[in-house]
């Protein structure tokens, strides 16, 4: 089930007063929060900048545009 933005906030505040750190971006230094992002080390707006971001921005493109065919 989807969480509430309550629900977030009060985990993220948990997280806060417990001093947990959050990863950060290799790149811009912004937290990282999801799991993918964790395990490549960049933010996901920093990842179509790197070399295997924009390889797989060309790969769904091209996916995209055989589906109708």
């Amino acid at each position: 089930m989807a969480k509430s933005g309550y629900q977030r906030l009060k985990q993220w505040r948990e997280r806060v007063s417990t001093g947990e750190q959050l990863p950060k971006c290799k790149i811009c230094d912004r937290p990282i929060k999801g799991k993918l992002s964790v395990e490549r080390g960049v933010c996901s707006y920093c990842f179509p900048k790197t070399d295997e971001g924009s390889k797989a921005n060309i790969q769904a493109v091209k996916r995209h545009r055989t589906k109708g065919v």
